[in-house]
């Protein structure tokens, strides 16, 4: 594999055991979440593939403290559908169950100018983008 190719072995997220089942993965093996367990973790929660277990006995056990954690989703791979989200749970109306920082901001499309550096309100009589033309501040 070349060097600018992406490696799902060498990332940590859990969630390449349902993206990639058949994929060899070499990452090291987790440790127990469950309190002053430091066991090798081969058991994954299965609602949010997220946090691992040594045994059945400690995620019961650590379940009051995971359960505020949990993801109400998990992802999962369907012929004809491709990846997607299925519900592990009752989902509350209103509830959040996922957030995304924005790929990209800035200000509505009607606004008073404003600068695309940091957004503060500029004059339309000021410096201006050497590229652009838009108002920017100083």
């Amino acid at each position: 594999m070349s060097n600018n190719q992406f490696d799902p072995s060498k990332a940590s997220c859990p969630l390449w055991k349902l993206i990639a089942p058949n994929l060899l993965c070499t990452l090291p093996p987790s440790e127990c979440s469950a309190a002053e367990c430091s066991l090798t973790a081969p058991l994954t929660c299965g609602g949010c593939q997220k946090t691992s277990y040594c045994s059945k006995e400690h995620q019961k056990k650590d379940w009051a403290n995971h359960r505020k954690l949990c993801s109400p989703f998990k992802i999962v791979q369907k012929p004809g559908y491709g990846r997607h989200l299925v519900a592990t749970r009752d989902i509350k109306p209103g509830e959040v169950i996922l957030e995304e920082v924005p790929v990209t901001c800035g200000p509505k499309q009607y606004t008073a100018p404003v600068c695309l550096g940091c957004h503060k309100l500029v004059s339309l009589s000021g410096y201006r983008c050497s590229g652009c033309e838009w108002p920017m501040c100083d």
